[in-house]
C-alpha cells in the first residue's frame, strides 16, 4: 500500500477513535458512572493513541488529527458541546491543551528511536492524572491546596506510582539501546526522579494546564536524564557514549 494512502487510513482511524470513546463513555453513564468518571475514562483511553502514532510514515499527516482536535476542543471549551469532555470542570482548558501536548511531542520525537519518551510523558498524564483524580476522591486522605486547587495526598501518591511504573516499564523495554549493565537499579533511580518531577508538576498546575505541562516536562525530563545516563554520569559508568537520536 502507498505510504500516503496508509497514513490517510490511519488518520481516519485516529479521527474515529475519540468519538468511539465518547459513545463508550455514554454507555458507562447508562450503568451508573458519573460524568466526571466518564470524562476520566475518555482522558485515559485517549492516551493509548501514543502507541498508534509510530505507525504513521509522514509526520504532516499524523499531525492533522491532533490539530483538528485542538480546534474542536477549543470550540467545546467555549460552547460546551460534549458533556463527556468537560465533565464537572467547566472552564477547564485542559481539553484544549491535551492534543497540543501530542503535537509538541510528535514534533520532537516522531520518527526517532526515542518515541518511548513521548510514551512516558503522555501515559503519565493520561493514566496518572485520571487515576489520581478517581482514587483521590475515593480514598479518605488529607488534602492540600495550591493555586486555589485542592488535591488529596492519596491522589498525589497515585500520580507518582503510575508515573514510576510507566517510566520503568518503558525504559526497561528499551534497555538494549542503552547497553547498561546495572539495568534495574539505574532505571529504578531514573523512574523515581522522573515520577517525582511529574508529580510536582501536576501538583503545581492549575485550570487543566497539567494536560500540557505534565506530558511535555516529563518527556523532556526523561530525555535529559537518559542523556545523562548515556554519558555515564548516572548509573553504571559503562554506559556507552552515543547520541540520543540516530
Amino acid at each position: 500500500m502507498n505510504p500516503v494512502t496508509r497514513d490517510i487510513i490511519l488518520a481516519i482511524v485516529f479521527f474515529i477513535y475519540p468519538f468511539f470513546l465518547l459513545m463508550v463513555s455514554k454507555g458507562l453513564g447508562g450503568i451508573g458512572f458519573g460524568k466526571d468518571h466518564q470524562r476520566k475514562f475518555v482522558h485515559a483511553a485517549m492516551g493509548l493513541v501514543v502507541f498508534f502514532i509510530p505507525f504513521f510514515t509522514h509526520l504532516w499527516i499524523a499531525l492533522i488529527p491532533p490539530i483538528v482536535f485542538t480546534a474542536v476542543n477549543a470550540i467545546d471549551y467555549k460552547y460546551g458541546l460534549f458533556s463527556q469532555i468537560q465533565g464537572e470542570d467547566k472552564g477547564n482548558i485542559g481539553t484544549v491543551l491535551y492534543p497540543i501536548s501530542f503535537i509538541i511531542l510528535m514534533l520532537v520525537f516522531f520518527g526517532t528511536r526515542w518515541w518511548g519518551l513521548a510514551v512516558i510523558g503522555i501515559l503519565s498524564m493520561a493514566f496518572g492524572d485520571a487515576l489520581a483524580s478517581v482514587f483521590g476522591r475515593a480514598l479518605p486522605t488529607k488534602t492540600y491546596t495550591i493555586h486555589g486547587e485542592t488535591r488529596s495526598y492519596g491522589g498525589t501518591f497515585m500520580m507518582f506510582t503510575v508515573t514510576f511504573l510507566v517510566t520503568y516499564i518503558v525504559l526497561l523495554s528499551q534497555h538494549q539501546m542503552l547497553e547498561i549493565t546495572d539495568v534495574y537499579m539505574s532505571f529504578v533511580a531514573a523512574s523515581f526522579i522522573i515520577a517525582a518531577i511529574a508529580t510536582c508538576v501536576e501538583a503545581l498546575s492549575f485550570n487543566g494546564s497539567d494536560n500540557l505541562t505534565v506530558p511535555v516536562i516529563t518527556a523532556f525530563s526523561a530525555w535529559f536524564l537518559l542523556a545523562v545516563m548515556m554519558h555515564g554520569v548516572l548509573g553504571d559508568q559503562s554506559i556507552v557514549n552515543q547520541p540520543l537520536f540516530q
